[in-house]
């Protein structure tokens, strides 16, 4: 099921609320099926989810993204939930979390061209709908 929601700013957030409903929850990401075709091989998708070494990275100074890592283009949380994403400019951005079940798509045209400008407010939003989206919501 995919629902919309629109953020105050106009911004639009699709959320894909794919859940499962099996008493036994592993929370590994799944690899991507379009029409019930693996499109992405599941070594691929435990790779990038698996991410780099945070240590290596905090040199880098990403003050919106402590304890993350990066690898084969995607950014990686390291957080409880296991999520990482995909960063574009001016705040668009894929945000896939394996725990909720939950894979974000937004679309933005921020006026700042680095996340950080938005981080504040999207990642806080994003962990709000994986917790609402657990919870029943």
């Amino acid at each position: 099921m995919i629902r919309h929601l629109h953020h105050l700013s106009g911004a639009k957030l699709d959320v894909d609320c794919a859940r499962r409903h099996s008493a036994c929850h592993h929370h590994r990401p799944r690899a991507p099926r379009l029409n019930g075709r693996q499109i992405v091989p599941s070594q691929v998708v435990e790779d990038i989810a698996r991410g780099g070494d945070p240590e290596k990275f905090k040199p880098a100074g990403y003050t919106t993204l402590p304890g993350a890592s990066y690898r084969n283009q995607w950014w990686v949380t390291h957080n409880d939930h296991g999520a990482y994403m995909a960063r574009g400019v001016h705040g668009q951005g894929i945000y896939i979390d394996p725990k909720a079940e939950m894979v974000i798509a937004r679309y933005a045209s921020h006026p700042m061209a680095g996340n950080a400008a938005n981080d504040p407010v999207t990642l806080p939003a994003y962990r709000a709908l994986a917790k609402a989206l657990m919870a029943g919501g």
